[in-house]
């Protein structure tokens, strides 16, 4: 298997250099280059080799504008075949062969996700029950990844927008850090987020990132990460429960970690009367954990695609964000208030969520 792992990961560098050697040589061809001649074949080899080996470097913006221009070239390829023969003659072919349409629309796509991984927005849910006794505002943060696209004084901004919604319960849903921040960063992110004063105070569940499980030089230990969490007066809920009176929190290990207990396990011990709020970073066994008897269950991980078009093919894989119901039970996925590996956000929206839950009249 890891024989074929080897062999297997050239190939992106190879499919990608040959097909922008056809593209290159499309375009240099309209631009008035003699193609046919060695040095100007040679050159755009050479361009198109550069342009594959960036799959090596894969969290890279240059990597996603280059991957970008792949995408949008394959579409117009598309529209290319699909059109008439006589239509081909016309300005379209110029268009076309010219080469600047994937760039332009690439270029654009990577300036607006600069910006709008940085403009997070507040989403809000009401939910009422007849097992909620009295009005109650949960925070739900998921997905920092901090070190990605927000710093240190961008958080605090964040975090004092989200005390001024007076919450009376914090939960972290995962991947607030990851293999790329350092450790000093990931004390940073937790004294921030540990700092929002509520009412039954600030719980955390992992994700599939935060232990920077995929990363061989990890810059911080497990040990260190339990300690800025704890030392921060955040709970951390590992296949755990809190009973908070208004309503049993349920914390449940990532699917990752391989150490789940069953949905109907988790929640056997308390009564059917009571609220049961189920926090896993993962969207997933949505149906088990409705029958199990749980309420709500608060998710994040999808990012809600966070580059275009991923988004779509989440949605045929799962819930992706949004609020779904399954039977009496609520899910709710965030699209996450920063994103993972690129700085930047083509779908969805940065955010973090309220929810307020209502007693039913």
């Amino acid at each position: 298997m890891s024989a074929a792992i080897f062999l297997l990961r050239p190939l992106p560098t190879i499919l990608v250099a040959l097909y922008f050697f056809f593209f290159l040589r499309r375009a240099a061809n309209f631009w008035g280059a003699p193609t046919e001649k060695f040095r100007i074949k040679l050159l755009v080899a050479l361009a198109a080799l550069a342009l594959g080996t960036l799959m090596l470097f894969l969290h890279s913006v240059v990597t996603l504008f280059v991957l970008l221009v792949l995408l949008f070239g394959l579409i117009m390829d598309a529209i290319h075949l699909v059109l008439h023969t006589p239509l081909r003659r016309t300005r379209w072919s110029g268009v076309w062969r010219c080469g600047l349409v994937p760039v332009i629309i690439s270029a654009f796509f990577v300036c607006f996700g600069f910006f709008h991984m940085r403009n997070v927005q507040k989403t809000v849910y009401q939910l009422t029950s007849d097992r909620i006794s009295a009005p109650t505002r949960i925070l739900f943060v998921s997905d920092l990844h901090f070190g990605n696209a927000m710093d240190k004084a961008r958080l605090s901004e964040y975090c004092a927008q989200m005390q001024e919604a007076k919450p009376d319960l914090v939960i972290l849903g995962g991947d607030i850090v990851d293999e790329s921040t350092e450790k000093e960063e990931m004390e940073q992110a937790f004294a921030a987020l540990g700092g929002i004063k509520s009412t039954y105070g600030v719980f955390y569940v992992y994700g599939n990132h935060d232990r920077s499980n995929y990363r061989g030089d990890k810059t911080y230990s497990m040990e260190d990460l339990n300690a800025a969490i704890t030392q921060n007066g955040i709970t951390i809920l590992r296949n755990e429960a809190a009973e908070l009176g208004v309503l049993t929190l349920i914390g449940r290990n990532d699917r990752s970690s391989g150490n789940r207990p069953s949905a109907q396990e988790l929640t056997s011990a308390y009564d059917s009367s009571e609220f049961l709020l189920l926090v896993d970073h993962q969207p997933v066994e949505a149906e088990e954990n409705a029958a199990a008897g749980i309420d709500l269950m608060l998710s994040g991980h999808t990012h809600n695609g966070q580059i275009w078009p991923i988004g779509y093919i989440n949605a045929l894989i799962g819930p992706k964000y949004g609020q779904y119901r399954f039977d009496r039970m609520q899910l709710i996925v965030s699209s996450g208030i920063c994103g993972w590996g690129f700085p930047v956000r083509t779908q969805g929206i940065s955010e973090y969520v309220l929810i307020d839950l209502l007693p039913a009249e």
